[in-house]
């Protein structure tokens, strides 16, 4: 029985910080259950490896895949810019792909496709990169 009660006193699960805790170590707790039971979370105050990590607290710290809607704002937000910049460079008078389409235009489509001003659609260049 002393030699219980040396490990437990020198393990720090004894003393002022048990006096302040609300949890009751018994005596089905081990000396580890015990020191965790007043220093909730503290493995290694207690001498003991931390849990692996569950799927559900891993899934928390992962970022979340952004919506189509996400993607395709953050889109018009750097195609609308350049698309601006297409204009003033005179790529608006340039025709594009289809009858009534200009250059500037098959420009944007494609940055929306692919997520950057490209430096050319259909084999002419992309004004206002």
């Amino acid at each position: 029985m002393a030699a219980i009660l040396t490990v437990v006193l020198t393990s720090g699960c004894a003393g002022a910080d048990a006096a302040l805790a609300d949890v009751e170590c018994n005596q089905t707790d081990s000396t580890a259950t015990c020191c965790l039971k007043m220093n909730p979370g503290q493995y290694e105050r207690c001498g003991v490896t931390p849990p692996p990590q569950s799927a559900e607290r891993f899934n928390a710290a992962v970022p979340k895949l952004p919506t189509r809607q996400e993607k395709e704002k953050w889109r018009k937000d750097i195609c609308t810019p350049a698309y601006d910049r297409c204009i003033d460079a005179g790529g608006g008078s340039i025709e594009g792909r289809v009858w009534g389409e200009t250059q500037c235009k098959a420009c944007f489509e494609a940055c929306m496709r692919y997520g950057s001003w490209p430096k050319e659609a259909n084999d002419k260049p992309c004004p206002g990169a």
